[in-house]
């Protein structure tokens, strides 16, 4: 007992130690007299806006999931509001990244749709956020005064990011197989029920990716565009309203540098991980000084926070809706 609670307490002091550690890194990177006249120049008006684009970029990520779950009629778009608000305050409480993993609970919690084909459904956008981030990250070199070596591996490291995320989802299925083949395989090793249990999830995530048609994808790809635009234009004004002016471009270059980085699963508590050192190191890249840089990846994050917990507490307060769980409990 006493070794399975000491187990159970490494992720959590991980958790903890890579959170403080991404803290400790800014603020030395930063003083107390940048830090402070960035907040002094805080304009409350670009920070309302700024949540206004969050909000309608977390409306489009919840219509985006609607339409990968086949469910453009039989229900509304507020119970995938209220699981994209509560997927992303999950996403910054939980670390490395084992957030992601409420979306399918989330989706069978409140539509009665089967844990697989809320699986499938994750991976899908995740491949798309994954050729937009890509192709955002190589639009944003436009704005960087990068040199030769630097300018080319950039470039090339979009492409690259892009291309995976065009394969991830042309082979999926044929992924999907594999992974039927890898649970036949194992089946000696596992007990009745769990290969029971595991073979039947793989043939429910083999229906939900294999079922999904050219039209859908493109339906939200195009879907995926508009939320990446509202997340650019959300980063342009919070920068905005600590009297920097990235430009169109810049905020496009942070987007995609930030979210890619953001995909190692590394984050401590509160979100802090990768990504914010991401954001850093792109504001530098951007023409900011260091201290600078890291004042702001701070008060990023902390806005950040702020946002995620008021649209998950609206989401919270929104009334139930009926129609919403006869319609689920049917698909």
């Amino acid at each position: 007992m006493a070794g399975q609670t000491r187990r159970s307490g490494r992720p959590r002091l991980a958790a903890a130690a890579v959170g403080i550690a991404v803290l400790l890194g800014l603020f030395l990177l930063t003083d107390s007299e940048t830090l402070a006249a960035s907040l002094r120049t805080l304009d409350l008006a670009y920070l309302a806006l700024s949540l206004l684009a969050f909000g309608l970029g977390t409306c489009l990520r919840a219509y985006r999931f609607k339409i990968l779950a086949g469910s453009q009629r039989d229900v509304s778009l507020k119970p995938f509001y209220r699981i994209t608000a509560y997927h992303q305050l999950l996403l910054m409480l939980l670390p490395f990244r084992t957030g992601e993993f409420s979306y399918p609970i989330l989706l069978r919690q409140q539509l009665q749709r089967p844990l697989a084909k809320g699986t499938g459904d994750l991976v899908v956008a995740r491949l798309l956020d994954l050729i937009l981030c890509g192709s955002c990250l190589g639009l944003g070199l436009l704005a960087l005064p990068v040199e030769g070596n630097r300018g080319a591996a950039l470039t090339t490291l979009s492409l690259v990011v892009v291309s995976l995320g065009a394969a991830g989802l042309a082979l999926l299925p044929k992924l999907v197989h594999f992974c039927q083949i890898s649970v036949a395989r194992w089946r000696p090793r596992l007990s009745p029920e769990h290969f029971r249990a595991g073979e039947e999830f793989i043939l429910e995530l083999d229906r939900a990716t294999s079922g999904l048609e050219w039209r859908v994808l493109a339906s939200a790809l195009g879907v995926s565009l508009a939320a990446g635009g509202a997340a650019i234009l959300r980063i342009y004004l919070l920068f905005a309203s600590f009297q920097v002016d990235l430009g169109a471009l810049g905020a496009t270059f942070l987007f995609g540098a930030a979210n890619l980085i953001g995909l190692i699963p590394l984050h401590g508590f509160g979100g802090l991980g990768p990504k914010q050192l991401g954001i850093a190191g792109a504001l530098v890249l951007l023409g900011l000084s260091t201290a600078l840089a890291a004042s702001l990846t701070l008060l990023f994050q902390a806005a950040m926070i702020a946002f995620v917990a008021l649209l998950a507490l609206l989401a919270y307060g929104l009334p139930g809706d009926g129609r919403d769980d006869r319609a689920g409990g049917t698909t």
